[in-house]
């Protein structure tokens, strides 16, 4: 708690910033923002983490549609998380934390699958990410063939 007389000494003009759930037009341009601002400060070679160039506008829908408790920050860490994890060269639905996915009422039907389908491509994604890609030692960790894995990827065009 701030005292009183110093609250009074700073209160000289107030500016208020409403919290980010009023200000949903300003969503995509916070995301394009982040987008650069991670891009500019990442490296770009080797195995290390894609160039991102720009977002899918569905994902974008989810964002904009998020209540974001945590205001700018939240989306901030949520692009973070997107960019690190991203499998192209676009942050996707699947790229996105946990809380902001199942917060969202998108209609995976509209991506072309269904939600057991969306629940096991994020399996197979968070699968291939804590062995590096490895698709013989995801394929061992999901109890699968790896040719059963390599046709999954595939199907659900899952980039490495």
């Amino acid at each position: 708690k701030i005292r009183e007389d110093f609250y009074y000494r700073i209160h000289v003009f107030a500016i208020r910033l409403p919290p980010l759930r009023e200000r949903r037009d300003d969503i995509p341009l916070l995301v394009d923002h982040f987008i650069r601002q991670l891009a500019a400060s990442s490296p770009r070679s080797g195995l290390e983490s894609p160039h991102i160039d720009g977002i899918a506008r569905d994902t974008l829908d989810v964002l904009v549609e998020y209540h974001w408790p945590g205001n700018v920050r939240e989306l901030r860490n949520a692009i973070e998380h997107a960019t690190v994890l991203a499998s192209g060269d676009r942050l996707s639905y699947f790229d996105l934390p946990p809380e902001v996915r199942g917060a969202s009422n998108v209609d995976l039907t509209a991506c072309g699958l269904t939600s057991e389908q969306a629940q096991e491509k994020d399996r197979i994604l968070q699968a291939l990410r804590q062995v590096g890609g490895n698709r013989t030692k995801a394929a061992t960790a999901l109890g699968t063939s790896r040719v059963t894995l390599w046709k999954k990827i595939s199907r659900y065009g899952i980039q490495i």
